[in-house]
């Protein structure tokens, strides 16, 4: 293995000149650099000495021997990619005894900042996993437009390389793995059980009387999304829908084009949130067009969003638009609205069950009676069994304690993870919302299990300041990278549980104003999409090198 020279070198971002000459034997040289200014009339324009390449950062000094008193610009690639720019100080002539001597401009390009981290990382997994070896270099740009390329590491192999950049081999951490010093298996390590990826659905992209009256005319979730401003300078904002444009569900194109995409990259069915008020029904366009023209043909279930419909999107009291005044009475007709869908060929069953999604099931008075009335009746429908879940809400997560077969988790309510200070994003006083660390709450999620039966479920992002805007809350550091290793380790534990076929859930397919969406974006495209096909057909993670 080639070892690399590492020496202590002072910072030299933004310091003056090196007055006297540096020993041509005191630091390794790099072969692509003149390190002799004794005579700039002759010899190759460019002179200097890279003094310092690790993970920790890039050091030395270069001179323009056509323009010795300019600035140098500095960039650090990875293949196509620019982690991180810098400049040179200036070099000006001075006397050391009797001579004159020219300065040696120093640089440094710090590589131990947390987003240079990141990009580094983000860019080695995209060199790394194509078939020929990742070309690392500086890109040194004159003022005239003439640039150079100087390639470091060009002799160390793929996994020598992650080391001498500073991260791990073992589990790759600072490249978006679990810190938990295991390696995420590969999923041929796991029970042969079928998993199936389900993703919830939100039937909001289309006009109807009821948002316009409380919203303005032609509202839909659009209007939310084409409003939103980034705010914070690292914030990912504004995304606007790529593939599929600003649709309207209403139409069968619309919805097999959806379907299409679906099946493509990996999604076995869609769970459609189900906003019925005590027989009233909203947004209910989408499920009644699936089941008159089959678009978008694909399975599905449905999740009861049983939650007050408010102003402020949390089902609160506050600000109330329609109320859910839960009663047996009422909530027992529940299942003879539904039959229709509980009925479809389509729906989705686990070992038999029809699969039925209660949002809030704590909100139900009498659980015991109402799910013992809705099974008798199902059986009587014709629908069969059912399998009552939970979704893992506001601390309610244990299905036994709500009279539920199993629950499901529901990110980001079931993640711990840090919040990021305002300060750490520097954020404006304007900003009152929170920020939380994408990363961290996967980590957070890494190979939890339960002590009931339970369905595991990812998100790919999260950012409500669509709907909230300066008081949203902010997932930052998310990416398809993390998602993956998300998603692989979701699809394990999926196989894991109690069941004889399994699910996980993916929130979601089309939350666009909680940026929690899979269809392709103007910043992401089908990067997300691209993750759930190769975890579905168990190709290797993208991010895989080989040795």
């Amino acid at each position: 293995m080639n070892k690399m020279v590492e020496r202590s070198v002072r910072d030299t971002k933004d310091m003056l000149p090196v007055a006297s000459p540096v020993q041509q034997d005191d630091h390794p040289q790099s072969l692509f650099l003149d390190p002799d200014v004794g005579d700039l009339q002759s010899g190759s324009r460019l002179r200097g000495a890279i003094l310092e390449y690790s993970g920790r950062g890039i050091s030395g000094w270069i001179v323009d021997a056509q323009s010795p008193a300019s600035t140098v610009s500095i960039a650090l690639f990875v293949g196509s990619h620019c982690v991180e720019e810098g400049r040179t100080g200036r070099s000006m002539p001075a006397r050391v005894g009797p001579r004159s001597v020219i300065g040696r401009p120093g640089f440094r390009i710090d590589l131990s900042a947390p987003g240079v981290r990141r990009r580094l990382a983000r860019a080695l997994r995209n060199a790394l996993v194509e078939p020929k070896r990742a070309q690392i270099y500086l890109r040194i740009s004159l003022n005239d437009g003439e640039y150079y390329e100087i390639p470091l590491f060009e002799n160390y192999t793929p996994g020598e390389l992650i080391v001498a950049l500073g991260f791990s081999t073992a589990d790759y951490d600072d490249l978006l793995f679990p810190s938990n010093n295991r390696i995420v298996a590969g999923l041929a390590d796991a029970p042969p059980k079928e998993v199936r990826y389900i993703c919830f659905y939100l039937p909001q992209f289309h006009s109807f009387d009821e948002n316009d009256r409380w919203w303005g005319p032609g509202f839909t979730e659009w209007t939310n999304v084409a409003r939103m401003r980034a705010q914070f300078p690292a914030h990912e904002s504004p995304w606007l829908p790529a593939d599929l444009g600003f649709y309207d569900v209403r139409l069968p194109e619309t919805r097999r084009q959806q379907g299409e995409l679906a099946r493509q990259y990996g999604i076995d069915g869609f769970c459609y949130y189900v906003y019925w008020f005590q027989g009233r029904r909203l947004l209910e366009k989408p499920l009644q067009l699936l089941l008159e023209d089959g678009e978008p043909n694909l399975p599905f279930c449905i999740c009861w969003a049983n939650e007050n419909w408010s102003r402020r999107w949390d089902g609160s009291d506050a600000e109330l638009l329609l109320g859910q005044n839960h009663s047996l009475d009422d909530d027992v007709r529940f299942i003879d609205d539904m039959a229709d869908l509980l009925l479809d060929e389509r729906y989705i069953t686990v070992d038999g069950r029809k699969v039925i999604v209660i949002y809030r099931p704590s909100l139900l008075p009498d659980k015991q009676r109402l799910f013992e009335i809705w099974r008798e009746r199902a059986r009587e429908l014709g629908i069969g069994e059912l399998l009552i879940c939970n979704a893992m809400t506001f601390g309610e997560f244990d299905p036994r304690d709500v009279n539920c077969d199993a629950a499901i988790e529901f990110p980001p309510h079931t993640v711990s993870t840090r919040e990021v200070p305002p300060t750490e994003v520097d954020a404006p006083p304007t900003f009152a919302g929170k920020v939380y660390d994408y990363v961290d709450a996967m980590r957070s999620s890494i190979g939890k299990i339960y002590d009931f039966p339970f369905f595991p479920a990812v998100m790919p992002r999260w950012d409500n300041t669509p709907r909230k805007g300066p008081r949203g809350h902010v997932f930052t550091r998310s990416s398809p990278e993390a998602f993956e290793v998300w998603l692989r380790d979701a699809t394990l534990r999926a196989k894991g549980n109690s069941f004889s076929e399994s699910l996980v859930f993916i929130n979601s397919w089309n939350e666009w104003a909680e940026g929690a969406h899979l269809e392709p974006d103007s910043r992401h495209g089908r990067a997300f999409l691209e993750v759930v096909r190769r975890v579905a057909s168990a190709e290797p993670i993208s991010a895989q090198i080989s040795k």
